[in-house]
């Protein structure tokens, strides 16, 4: 059984894969982390792990922990995912993993020198809903495609919020924008930038709204994102034949309607839906993360589609018209 330590008490840990963890029968949470000791001993009880840590260096250095999982702010994941492999550990580090495409080569070295897996937080690669998706799509269902569409957004102007913090690694792009972005390279392939707009918050200073044309092989896709707009999230693809359309495709609610996905064909008289609800894709994260660790699976997401991806973003960053 695999055994977990956690770096930092972030929310994103206790809200959604710390529960995962509980739940795996492939893993056990062994550890958790804070720079606060007294943090540290009350997370580690509300949590069941069963040591507490007042350094991420010193649960790093326990022989009872196999691999640790990453919810630090952005600009800490590069550093403590090349000090966790450093200490002989697994890592499943939050997206984005780096924030630059190149710090993600000196990940890969890392990786191979210390023959550790790590593997980047996307969850929605796990959601059966995008193995309809890509069925539908290898069946080649929708004909030749033409178009997609996709786009995620929330509102937060909380002062103090790493993600309001452009030092930190904050802003849309590499908050929710990454996921349209992974979503497009799992349905159709690698991307090219067409053209990019990006508006920044005046007293922040991060990235509040972006919207961005990428060229899938001659299938154009338009997204957006934003951190200062209702919340909102869907995406859609546009075929010859076909065409999907899904109401939760990044960040679906728990319940039977979670998420729904309608496939319309033969002139949209015929439309085929289906409903996944109660999937929980953090927990088939951390058990495919598992498999991969103990030889019984391949890995489904790589550090070269983490590199891929983050390619995307500085294309993005870099080349983006600002206002």
């Amino acid at each position: 059984m695999l055994r977990f330590g956690v770096l930092s008490t972030a929310k994103i840990g206790h809200k959604f894969v710390l529960p995962a963890i509980h739940k795996s029968p492939l893993c056990t949470l062994m550890a958790v982390a804070s720079r606060d000791m007294g943090k540290a001993q009350q997370y580690a009880a509300q949590q069941g792990a069963r040591f507490a840590f007042d350094s991420y260096q010193a649960l790093l250095a326990s022989p009872e922990v196999d691999a640790v999982y990453i919810p630090l702010p952005t600009h800490m994941h590069v550093e403590w995912t090349l000090k966790a492999l450093a200490a002989g550990k697994h890592v499943l580090v939050e997206k984005p993993m780096a924030l630059k495409a190149e710090e993600i080569d000196a990940i890969m070295d890392a990786a191979e020198k210390a023959g550790k897996q790590v593997m980047e937080a996307f969850m929605i690669a796990f959601h059966p809903q995008w193995d309809w998706v890509k069925e539908l799509l290898a069946a080649n269902k929708l004909g030749r495609i033409y178009k997609a569409s996709g786009h995620f957004t929330y509102f937060n102007k909380k002062d103090g919020d790493f993600r309001n913090n452009p030092e930190m690694g904050g802003g849309g792009l590499r908050d929710v924008g990454v996921y349209p972005i992974i979503a497009g390279r799992m349905a159709l392939g690698e991307p090219r930038l067409i053209d990019a707009h990006m508006e920044l918050d005046p007293s922040y200073g991060i990235d509040r709204f972006v919207d961005f044309n990428l060229d899938f092989d001659g299938a154009r896709a338009n997204f957006y994102c934003g951190t200062q707009l209702e919340r909102c999230q869907g995406m859609s693809i546009h075929g010859e034949l076909g065409r999907i359309e899904m109401n939760a495709p990044f960040n679906p609610m728990d319940g039977p309607h979670g998420a729904k996905v309608d496939f319309y064909t033969d002139k949209a008289s015929h439309c085929e839906t289906r409903f996944f609800g109660n999937s929980d894709h953090y927990l088939n994260m951390i058990n495919h993360f598992c498999e991969v660790i103990s030889g019984e699976a391949a890995p489904r997401l790589t550090l070269a589609d983490s590199r891929a991806n983050q390619q995307v973003v500085d294309t993005i960053f870099a080349q983006a018209k600002r206002c």
